[in-house]
């Protein structure tokens, strides 16, 4: 075959062009489909919020809690025997009293061979009646002994009573002096932060011209140059807060002035604050030039920011200072109360316990006088093992179980033919029209929360709403945590006791003069050199460096980098790049 085709070489030849044509023609549509592919871009899905600054530090707290039914009841069978007949259903609704099984009990002869036993064991009790009466007399010797140590007992819990209130008192006063020691030499210190704050103030506007030094450069016609107003508000805004300085600056507070010397620094801490306030809003107005520089704006502004904090915190504190010295009285008014009423409840265990002391020696008297009444209960006694021996020869037939509350029927343990002893669980019931949910939180976040809050339930991708209804007054010893309570109305049957749930309990805490922002902590990536979030703009992700600050819960504090009403991408952060066309999820 080979040797024939080498004996025509053009067919070779044209067989050759043929294959090459082919290669060519595979290259280029291969290239034509890479190159569609480069041109085609594919956005990635991404969900987005947008953002709102508001007055309130707002967080969420997502836990696990547990299902509970109002009332849950073991049903168990009273008496040994056989299932014979079972009235109800998992999830059937039973009324108290209503029979939910009968039993049948074939062993009579067992029975009545228990009862000839019981009898010859009352027979015996007759001789055994003497030695039991000396021993219960003994007994009752003993209760006297220990009513006497309990006596004793209560005695040195009265003493120890009044000796906890005898130190109270000495240590009181000492305490409250040390409090407003304390509250005098914190008040220089606030001082000097007001006096700190306005000469930094007057430094840029010169309001005061006598308290700068000489030779200081004149006001700079740029500052405020874009609001004319914002200059004025600022100078009004230091004259207030320099004349309530002014007015408190020579004034030596001491322990017995320091309440009405400190609510007088507070208002001028306050009125600082506001001027402070109004710098920064003049500097946002202020236009840079040759003499005023940008860096020196933004320093200045940067500046007054973190004054401002400073001041908020101090004026925070110092009113929290001014509160405790308000509530002295009242605190050592309940404590001294306390332990007055830890005096009487001592004194009334005292008298409770001597007169069980005087209790247990008339019982002594009548366990004595009662031995001889032994020999006659223990023929009442054998009367009634007889009585018994009679009964169980004619018992038999069935026994009948029956609901011991209203409710619903949340567990069946036990089928027909069954072998039941005394006690054998047959079935649960349970009361689930009003359920409650039980979740531990930390102690900083249930100072966050109250009650009647609502509260989300989530459980197989449904919202359901709860309410707080107790939050407990300590944290378990163990867990550090605090047991929160939320009613749930399950009249529609979608949650089950002792299943978990998801719950989100919305944490709220108010924020003086303060704007904030804050977004979901799982959109901003963080890594050593910078800290970065992505926003949507004309369907592209765009990378946005931002500054952050605190936590609360799930979400973080943004300082700068965002503005109001941007879209910001809350899922999908971590796959996009910038620039990369993004496709919104509702």
């Amino acid at each position: 075959m080979i040797k024939n085709l080498l004996k025509k070489p053009h067919i070779i030849i044209i067989g050759i062009l043929l294959i090459g044509g082919l290669i060519l023609s595979a290259k280029a549509m291969l290239g034509n489909n890479i190159e569609a592919e480069k041109k085609e871009e594919v956005a990635q899905k991404v969900k987005t919020v947008k953002l709102e600054l508001n007055g309130h530090d707002k967080a969420v707290l997502e836990t696990v809690g547990t299902v509970k039914a109002k009332t849950r009841i073991d049903v168990v069978a009273l008496s040994k025997g056989t299932v014979r007949n079972i009235f109800f259903s998992v999830n059937d609704k039973v009324f108290q009293n209503q029979a939910l099984a009968s039993l049948s009990d074939s062993l009579t002869l067992t029975n009545l061979i228990s009862a000839e036993t019981n009898f010859a064991n009352m027979q015996n009790n007759q001789i055994a009646s003497e030695r039991l009466a000396n021993e219960t007399v003994r007994q009752a010797e003993l209760g006297v002994q220990a009513a006497l140590d309990s006596v004793e007992a209560a005695e040195i819990g009265v003493n120890s009573a009044r000796d906890n209130l005898n130190n109270y008192l000495a240590l009181r006063d000492k305490s409250n002096e040390d409090a407003k020691t304390n509250a005098v030499v914190s008040y220089f210190g606030y001082l000097n932060s007001v006096f700190s704050a306005l000469d930094q103030i007057n430094t840029i506007i010169k309001v005061d011209e006598s308290a700068l030094s000489p030779g200081s450069i004149l006001l700079d016609p740029s500052i405020g140059a874009k609001n004319l107003s914002a200059l004025p508000s600022a100078k009004l805004s230091y004259k207030n807060a320099k004349t309530a300085y002014d007015n408190i600056k020579n004034i030596t507070p001491n322990n017995n002035t320091i309440d009405n010397d400190l609510s007088a620094l507070v208002s001028a801490m306050e009125k600082t604050e506001i001027a402070v306030s109004d710098m920064i809003n003049l500097l946002n107005n202020t236009v840079t030039g040759l003499d005023l520089t940008e860096t020196w704006l933004n320093a200045q502004k940067s500046n007054f920011i973190g004054l401002r904090s400073s001041m908020v915190i101090s004026v925070s504190t110092a009113k929290a200072t001014m509160q405790t010295l308000q509530n002295i009285s009242l605190i050592n008014t309940q404590d001294e109360s306390s332990l007055n009423n830890a005096i009487l409840s001592a004194e009334n265990r005292l008298s409770t316990a001597r007169i069980s002391y005087e209790n247990s020696l008339v019982a002594l008297e009548n366990t004595k006088q009662g031995s001889s009444q032994q020999k006659i209960s223990a023929q009442i006694s054998l009367d009634s093992s007889r009585s018994q021996l009679n009964l169980s020869q004619i018992q038999a037939g069935d026994l009948s179980i029956r609901a011991p509350i209203t409710g619903k029927i949340t567990k069946r343990t036990i089928e027909l033919g069954a072998q039941l002893s005394p006690g054998t669980k047959i079935a649960e019931i349970s009361q689930t029209d009003l359920l409650t949910i039980e979740t531990d939180i930390s102690a900083e976040d249930v100072l966050k929360i109250k009650l009647n809050e609502e509260v989300k339930l989530l459980i197989f991708n449904e919202e359901l709403t709860g309410i707080i209804t107790k939050i407990f007054p300590s944290a378990d010893p163990i867990t550090k945590k605090v047991r929160v309570e939320i009613a749930y109305d399950n009249k529609d049957n979608k949650l089950i006791p002792e299943a978990f749930v998801n719950v989100i309990i919305p944490l709220q805490k108010k924020i003086k003069n303060k704007k904030s922002l804050f977004i979901p902590l799982r959109a901003v990536i963080i890594n050593a050199n910078e800290n970065y979030v992505f926003t949507v703009t004309d369907g592209h992700a765009s990378k946005t460096v931002v500054n952050l600050g605190e936590t609360r819960g799930t979400e973080v504090e943004i300082l700068n980098g965002l503005n109001n009403t941007d879209e910001l991408i809350v899922e999908g952060a971590k796959i996009v790049e910038d620039a990369e066309k993004v496709e919104i999820i509702k």
